[in-house]
C-alpha cells in the first residue's frame, strides 16, 4: 500500500486542485492520503470546507498540526547528535514558532500500515496518469536504501538539465551523484512525488532535527549523501506532476511566482470556486509559471 503525505499551509484552494489531479491521476490500487495542514487567520475555514468536501472518501485524513507541550525535552535526545545540535544553535527557526510538525509526521507514518511512501506539497497538480511500477515497487522493497521513484522527472526534463540518464524497459533510471549540479536530478530526497521505502524513510527522519517541509526534505538530502543512499532513482517516460509556482507561503528558500495573495484565493474558495492553470505541456523544468489561472464555480 501506498502512503502519500500531503503538506499544507493557508492554501486550501490550490490543495483542493492537488487532491482533484491526484484521485483523477492515481492509478495504483491500494493508497492512503494524509494532509498535514496548518493555518492562520481566516484559512481555517477553507480547510474546514475541504474536510467537509473529502469526508466520504475513505482514502483522505486530514491532520492539523498542533502546539506541543516540552518541545525541548521531546527533542533533547536528538541534540546529542551533533549536526542536529550545530543546527539547534545555528538556525533560530529551530527554536521558536515550532509546532508538532516531526512528531505527528513520524507518527502518522508509523501508523499507516503502508509499506511504501511519497511526500506532496499543495502547490504541485497531476497532469498524467501517475506511473507506479511493480518492477520499481519490488526494487524499493527489497533494496530500500538505493533506489526510489521520481514522478515529476521524465525525458522532457533531461535536456533543461543535462541530465545523465538511461532509458530501459519504457523506464528512465539514473545515479544521482553522477548528476550532482543537474537539478532535480541531483537531490536524492524530496518532499515532491517521489517514493521511497517507508520503513527506510522513517527510520532515517527520526534522527533528525526539522520543524516543517522545507527542512525535513533539506536536512534528509543532507544526511542520506553523506551516507552515499539511494544512490539510483527510476522515472517515468514523461512526467505525471508539475510544481504550479502562483505564491509562496514559507520564507526558507526561493523562487518565481505570480505573487497571488492566499488569502484572495481563500476569499474566493469559500465564495465556491475552484481554481485551474493554464501552462504548457509537457513541462520542460521543475517548477512552472502559469501563463493563465481560471477560477471556475465548483458543481
Amino acid at each position: 500500500m501506498l502512503l502519500n503525505v500531503v503538506f499544507s499551509y493557508n492554501r486550501a484552494m490550490q490543495l483542493d486542485c492537488f487532491l482533484e489531479s491526484f484521485l483523477r491521476h492515481i492509478k495504483y490500487p491500494d493508497y492512503k492520503v494524509a494532509v498535514v495542514y496548518h493555518t492562520i487567520g481566516n484559512h481555517d475555514k477553507g480547510y474546514k470546507l475541504l474536510i467537509e468536501k473529502y469526508k466520504n472518501n475513505s482514502h483522505i485524513v486530514f491532520y492539523e498540526r498542533s502546539d506541543v507541550n516540552n518541545y525541548f525535552f521531546k527533542i533533547l535526545p536528538l541534540l546529542f547528535y551533533p549536526r542536529n545540535l550545530y543546527r539547534y544553535i545555528k538556525y533560530k527557526y529551530l527554536r521558536k514558532n515550532v509546532d508538532n510538525f516531526k512528531f505527528l509526521v513520524e507518527e502518522i507514518i508509523k501508523n499507516s500500515g503502508c509499506e511504501i511512501l511519497m511526500f506532496s506539497t499543495d502547490d504541485t497538480v497531476y497532469d498524467g496518469d501517475i506511473f507506479i511500477n511493480d518492477s520499481v515497487v519490488d526494487r524499493i522493497r527489497k533494496s530500500p536504501n538505493k533506489y526510489s521513484l521520481r514522478l515529476f522527472l521524465g525525458e522532457n526534463l533531461i535536456k533543461k538539465y543535462n541530465a545523465k540518464v538511461s532509458i530501459k524497459d519504457n523506464k528512465i533510471i539514473w545515479n544521482y551523484y553522477e548528476n550532482q549540479g543537474n537539478g532535480p536530478w541531483g537531490g536524492v530526497f524530496n518532499v515532491d512525488g517521489t517514493v521511497y521505502n517507508k520503513q527506510f524513510v522513517l527510520e532515517t527522519v527520526k534522527k533528525l532535527l526539522y520543524h516543517m517541509p522545507a527542512t525535513l526534505e533539506s536536512f534528509t538530502n543532507t544526511y542520506i549523501k553523506r551516507k552515499k543512499m539511494l544512490k539510483l532513482g527510476f522515472a517515468p517516460i514523461d512526467s505525471c506532476l508539475s510544481n504550479i509556482w502562483i505564491n509562496r507561503v514559507q520564507v526558507l528558500g526561493h523562487h518565481e511566482s505570480l505573487n497571488i495573495d492566499v488569502d484572495y484565493l481563500n476569499e474566493k474558495f469559500l465564495e465556491g470556486y475552484k481554481i485551474k492553470y493554464k501552462y504548457d505541456k509537457p513541462v520542460t523544468e521543475w517548477g512552472t509559471v502559469p501563463y493563465d489561472i481560471l477560477f471556475e464555480k465548483s458543481k
